[in-house]
């Protein structure tokens, strides 16, 4: 049964903002080969994805193992959360919705720091809500083969960016 109650999107949402802050900066503090792969090297779109991918992830983790998810549940949790992480990646363009309609960025780094974090929130909680919805479905063996095909190939995609940027605008800041 599945806790309808805001508290359990709240705590995550703290959760994943927090790691999504450490993973942020791990990398400028302890610039490392091993904290490359999950931490955000630049300030590019993909790092971001990356960051939120693995800040998603390692939640989730953690979140299954203190929630001790039953058996018959387990499917359910890890196809809601395979696709939440699709879900918080794409949502993470949506920081440049005021940037897209105004035509610049934000005037001073605190505004764009502030916005950069309501912004991460609000789309952190829309995804919970999702992913709370989405965990009552149980998709097809099929489905969930190719949600963790993508998912593995998403994140094979974020850590190479990491080392050897390929080609595109998308990848560099």
């Amino acid at each position: 049964m599945v806790d309808r109650s805001l508290k359990p999107i709240l705590q995550k949402l703290l959760a994943f903002w927090l790691a999504f802050i450490a993973l942020h900066f791990a990398y400028d503090f302890f610039p490392s080969p091993f904290l490359a792969v999950f931490s955000g090297t630049s300030e590019a779109v993909a790092q971001h994805i990356k960051m939120s991918y693995f800040a998603y992830t390692f939640v989730s983790l953690v979140e299954y193992l203190v929630r001790r998810v039953q058996p018959e549940q387990r499917l359910q949790f890890l196809d809601s959360r395979l696709l939440s992480v699709w879900i918080v990646c794409l949502a993470t363009f949506l920081w440049y919705i005021v940037p897209a309609i105004t035509g610049t960025g934000m005037p001073t780094t605190g505004l764009e720091v502030l916005y950069a974090n309501v912004v991460f929130l609000l789309v952190g909680f829309g995804t919970l809500l999702i992913e709370r919805d989405l965990s009552d479905v149980k998709l097809s063996k099929a489905s969930r083969t190719a949600m963790i095909i993508f998912y593995i190939l998403l994140g094979v995609i974020l850590v190479i960016s990491s080392f050897r940027v390929p080609w595109g605008g998308f990848w560099e800041m």
